[in-house]
């Protein structure tokens, strides 16, 4: 069985679509994404390889967008208010408090932290852990791996 991710940083979708990375990642998690961070993939600023890239996942039926009750609405928009992080974080976390057994993934420093407070910093993983659990598995070969950590600019 496999693990559930939600991703609540479109940065990451954009560095796995781009690296042609996305589809290997769908294969290895049940990937969850939030209303408000499928808003942001197609208002933001991705290519259109990206988003046909995810939009593809997304027909596939590998990726399961997650809507928020009022009441998560209401725990959402109190912790944007908070800790002043983007709808598309406060969601997935709300979201990812919710869903049991998941891991919750962002680039996103501020949201990072929160996510570790709220939800335990086992659960809570970026672009780079991601990245090597996806080369320890074999999903990706060491220069793949290589190629993505620059494009994502880790160290």
């Amino acid at each position: 069985m496999k693990k559930k991710i939600i991703i609540s940083d479109t940065n990451i979708i954009i560095y796995l679509c781009t690296g042609n990375a996305f589809e290997k990642f769908c294969s290895f998690f049940s990937v969850y994404v939030t209303i408000e961070v499928l808003d942001e993939i197609k208002k933001g600023r991705a290519s259109k390889n990206v988003i046909n890239s995810f939009f593809k996942e997304y027909q596939q039926d590998n990726l399961t967008t997650i809507r928020l009750e009022t009441n998560q609405i209401e725990s959402r928009d109190r912790l944007m208010n908070r800790e002043k992080i983007g709808i598309g974080e406060a969601s997935c976390i709300i979201a990812a408090y919710d869903l049991e057994d998941s891991f919750f993934a962002t680039n996103d420093g501020s949201a990072f932290k929160i996510a570790q407070d709220l939800l335990g910093s086992e659960q809570v993983l970026n672009c780079e852990e991601i990245l090597e659990a996806m080369l320890k598995v074999g999903l990706l070969t060491k220069k793949e791996y290589v190629l993505l950590v620059t494009y994502c600019g880790i160290n």
